[in-house]
């Protein structure tokens, strides 16, 4: 049984992949922006078989929110062993094109958020010895959850 930590529980990708893990019996950890959303999947989640299911609302954009964040999680869960990140946006290319803060606000969300996170979850799994980190792409076309 894993320990997984699920960043961008909303998304589709993200609470389909946790429906499979809570069939195997893993502990999961939800992170999203939507309270409601993550409440909603982890009693779901606790029915389809998870060990542990707990949850944070959290922004991806709250650099100073992760530390205690992977706190949270390896407390609840007793640790981590895998991290899904699957939280982004798809941009809309015009509005970028005709605002800086809008472009500054999508490389944050998409990249500047996953890169602090991974920093962060490599350094702590780097001390355990663990390897499994995953992530993904939006697909074009793709809505933001």
């Amino acid at each position: 049984m894993k320990k997984i930590l699920v960043m961008g529980a909303g998304s589709a990708i993200a609470e389909t992949t946790a429906r499979l893990f809570a069939q195997r019996g893993d502990s999961l950890f939800l992170v999203g922006r939507k309270a409601d959303v993550l409440e909603s999947m982890c009693a779901d989640l606790r029915v389809r078989g998870a060990k542990a299911v707990g949850m944070q609302a959290m922004d991806a954009n709250d650099f100073g929110a992760h530390e205690a964040m992977l706190n949270a999680a390896e407390t609840a869960l007793g640790g981590l062993d895998t991290v899904l990140i699957a939280h982004g946006t798809l941009s809309d290319q015009q509005a970028c094109q005709a605002s800086v803060e809008q472009t500054l606000h999508e490389l944050n969300t998409n990249g500047v958020s996953v890169v602090a996170l991974l920093t962060r979850i490599a350094a702590r799994f780097e001390q355990r010895d663990v390897e499994a980190v995953v992530g993904r792409r939006r697909r074009a076309g793709e809505r933001a959850q």
